[in-house]
């Protein structure tokens, strides 16, 4: 997505472009029409004048974030010269300022029309017509910058970000492939392609752009988590928890982390120490239904009865209109010979369950209160 310096130069080159407008009329041997044309000239220098002082003022008004004022001013400045591309294109960069993405995307047209083999205005049209969720449209935008400007870094990342908005995925790893090409280290490009590729069940190729990724940016988290998964998936236990705990030494702080954690060791027959770690999870994020999830499903298998009905007791405030939670917390307090709160609980599962039309659970819902 671009920078705010990115645009902001556009704001500043403005001010300091020369600025074409009628050319003064052929002057002719009558001294009345000599007079004529010096006034129309003067006066034209006056306009010029005047339309350099309005940028400059719109200059320093969008330096000091006075969006609004700088707005008005570049809309003025647009009246006098509508054949300036870059004033329609400071005039787009002031309106996504103030979040009137609309507006900017046609002020960025305007640039375009006037100067159509420009990639900066392309790029910055992409990313106006990505906040307002346009991405069929950002994405021919961002493709052409990609054209006009084959090296142009950004736009590759717009232009994958919103293919992978419209859930192109093949298409979104084409384009980072090409942006790898440009830049072999990027570490987004590495990132998201490892990630897709992940989701795409190659681990192979994922884990050798995200075993990159950690290297050269560590702090890209996501990255850690996939690779995490890559190694779990090709049944590397040892280095699929050698790179979780090495993720966790890194940042302790990180909820999702020690739930990944959990997962690994659980899928290995470790049981207590995944609840442990779902236990961490849970504490550094209270409210992560699915560290809690999968607690309540081992602290179920363990027979912790009543360690389960506090579990799912909790996760009811966070989803209370999920069947499997009720249905399980009727199985946690039948553990613990709470047969009427467990009716209870079985009944709302039976509810629920018939309310998303899964049979599966009414027919489960339905043979525990016949049991009880």
């Amino acid at each position: 997505m671009p920078s705010k310096n990115c645009f902001h130069k556009i704001i500043i080159a403005v001010a300091t472009l020369p600025i074409t407008l009628t050319s003064p009329v052929v002057l002719s041997e009558s001294s009345m029409e000599n007079n004529v044309i010096e006034n129309i000239y003067f006066a034209q220098q006056n306009r010029q004048d005047y339309l350099r002082e309005l940028l400059e003022r719109g200059r320093k008004l969008a330096e000091a974030k006075e969006y609004q004022e700088a707005t008005r001013i570049y809309r003025q400045a647009a009246r006098l010269d509508g054949d300036n591309a870059r004033i329609f294109s400071g005039l787009g960069y002031l309106e996504a300022r103030q979040g009137n993405y609309k507006a900017a995307a046609w002020a960025y047209r305007r640039a375009i029309n006037l100067e159509p083999n420009n990639a900066e205005f392309y790029y910055a049209l992409g990313h106006t017509l990505a906040k307002i969720q346009d991405y069929s449209a950002a994405s021919t935008a961002y493709h052409r910058s990609t054209e006009l400007a084959p090296k142009k870094v950004p736009a590759y990342l717009g232009l994958g970000a919103v293919l992978l908005r419209q859930n192109d995925r093949a298409g979104a790893i084409s384009v980072y492939e090409k942006l790898l090409e440009i830049e072999p280290n990027h570490p987004e490009a590495n990132a998201v392609i490892g990630s897709l590729l992940v989701q795409q069940g190659n681990y192979p190729r994922a884990i050798a752009h995200l075993e990159k990724v950690i290297k050269i940016a560590p702090e890209t988290t996501a990255a850690w988590l996939d690779l995490t998964t890559a190694y779990q998936q090709q049944g590397k236990f040892p280095f699929a928890l050698k790179t979780i705990e090495t993720f966790l030494q890194r940042y302790p702080n990180h909820s999702r982390g020690y739930y990944q954690k959990g997962k690994l060791l659980q899928q290995y027959g470790e049981i207590n120490a995944a609840a442990s770690a779902y236990k961490q999870a849970i504490n550094l994020d209270s409210q992560s239904i699915e560290a809690l999830i999968a607690l309540g499903e081992v602290q179920l298998k363990q027979e912790q009865y009543a360690d389960a009905v506090n579990t799912y007791q909790r996760l009811k405030q966070f989803v209370p209109d999920n069947p499997a939670i009720y249905y399980n917390l009727g199985l946690a307090l039948k553990g613990r010979d709470r047969v009427r709160e467990a009716r209870k609980a079985f009944q709302t599962a039976y509810q629920l369950f018939t309310e998303v039309q899964n049979q599966e659970g009414k027919d489960r819902s339905q043979m525990q209160l016949r049991n009880l």
